[in-house]
């Protein structure tokens, strides 16, 4: 009993609460890693706001310099009790994400690719991490053993973004 009372007051601390702990400014550096290429380092910043009315976000995603690369997506709950969220790129694309254990996460494919996306805080940064899967090469699948689709990784894009001062 000693031990849950310790335990549980530190889960309480580490908890985010999702998206209100994400509001905010969020400025850093994105590094982008590719196998057999040297890595890049590009600015990126990611704005979210609660929205005028109703229970949606703005989510603005940004690389590059400022107004160059911007991208005005809508955060959506379909079922927050439940962690269930859309993310509207407002052309007609909607991604699908759940909050899970202590981030945000989302897999969708695009040109061949499959892309799977986690948002998360740590300590007083946000931490976006991409990574991107190419290909896929199907083994196994004989004498009892289950088919397995193996995918190539084709680049990690970490950033860790801090909140800019209001």
């Amino acid at each position: 009993m000693m031990l849950s009372a310790l335990v549980l007051p530190i889960a309480a601390l580490s908890a985010s609460d999702f998206p209100a702990d994400f509001v905010g400014d969020w400025r850093g550096t994105m590094e982008w890693s590719r196998p057999g290429q040297p890595g890049q380092k590009v600015a990126m910043r990611l704005k979210i706001e609660r929205a005028a009315a109703g229970t949606d976000y703005t989510y603005l995603l940004a690389y590059g310099e400022a107004g160059k690369d911007e991208r005005p997506y809508v955060l959506k709950p379909t079922d927050a009790a439940k962690g269930t969220w859309q993310i509207d790129e407002r052309n007609g694309i909607v991604l699908e994400a759940a909050w899970l254990g202590e981030r945000l996460v989302s897999v969708f494919s695009v040109g061949g690719n499959t892309i799977q996306t986690h948002l998360s805080r740590e300590g007083d940064t946000l931490v976006s991490i991409m990574t991107t899967f190419g290909g896929g090469s199907k083994t196994g699948g004989k004498d009892g053993v289950p088919e397995v689709t193996a995918f190539q990784v084709l680049s990690v894009q970490r950033a860790v973004l801090r909140r800019s001062p209001r």
